[in-house]
């Protein structure tokens, strides 16, 4: 007897846990940014919010905690 493991997500609802990932990526660089006291201005939050790429908002989210303003979260 042999056994077959499915993956738990498919293709299709994969899209959607990754869309969950990215938007709470976004919604914690945001926090972060005004935690912090910084301003975020209208542009900044719809890029934030805009990005779907898990690993860029990763990398924002770092820099959220040591950024001067929430424009420097873009630049490395």
């Amino acid at each position: 007897m042999s056994t077959v493991t499915f993956p738990y997500h498919s293709a299709f609802t994969q899209r959607y846990v990754d869309q969950g990932k990215s938007e709470g990526l976004a919604d914690s660089v945001l926090r972060a940014l005004r935690n912090r006291g910084l301003p975020v201005s209208a542009a900044v939050e719809a890029r934030v919010r805009g990005c779907r790429d898990v690993s860029l908002l990763s990398a924002w989210f770092d820099r959220a905690f040591t950024v001067d303003a929430a424009e420097d979260v873009f630049t490395d």
